[in-house]
């Protein structure tokens, strides 16, 4: 059988859940570090919490495109995964590259227009990120939910990654005293969730 033909064939129940099961799991073992990172340090700055969500949007692209190897098992497309994928990918390495350090660091000349144009494009790439997540990761966790009754981590995976994006627009407009508690009690709390939802899919026998 080939790869093209596995990929093609509709997955029962228990054998999706099985897939499933790994990718909450994974998810959840992320976050719980992603929490556990930012409740052992001490707040540094805003810089600072948005670079360790975007490693977290890179680990969940990543997840999204393994995902992507079982999505035909499902009726929603698997370039809709690919897309996920590669705009979360995306959205955190232009995090990374825009200059946060120096707009949240001490004060300079010119911090004010840095500030300005570098806003715009940190932005875009998390309404991208909220986008992206609150289209696809819903649609396919709402269609798992009518194949596997009362599966609930993969809604619970995606709201927790709008609620990271959310966190990362704040910093423009927050104390980062303040969301970084925010983000180690979500964090910590949401990959719980999500570890306890992934064993509660995990087949048994």
């Amino acid at each position: 059988m080939t790869l093209a033909t596995l990929l093609a064939t509709p997955l029962k129940p228990r054998d999706l859940a099985a897939k499933l099961w790994r990718v909450s799991l994974l998810r959840g073992l992320v976050a719980l570090g992603l929490g556990a990172y930012v409740v052992s340090h001490p707040i540094t700055s805003s810089a600072t919490l948005a670079h360790v969500v975007a490693v977290y949007w890179i680990v969940d692209g990543l997840v999204a495109l393994w995902a992507s190897l079982f999505a035909a098992a499902l009726a929603t497309n698997r370039v809709f995964l690919v897309i996920r994928g590669v705009g979360g990918i995306g959205a955190a390495l232009l995090l990374f590259v825009l200059p946060l350090d120096e707009i949240f660091g001490p004060w300079q000349p010119g911090q004010i227009m840095l500030l300005i144009l570098t806003m715009a494009p940190a932005l875009a790439a998390i309404s991208l990120q909220i986008v992206l997540t609150a289209a696809i990761d819903l649609l396919i966790g709402l269609e798992v939910r009518r194949r596997l009754p009362g599966e609930w981590s993969l809604l619970l995976g995606a709201a927790l990654s709008i609620v990271l994006s959310a966190l990362v627009a704040a910093t423009f407009f927050a104390s980062p005293t303040v969301l970084w508690h925010v983000l180690g009690a979500v964090g910590l709390v949401g990959g719980l969730s999500l570890v306890a939802g992934a064993f509660r899919l995990r087949p048994t026998g």
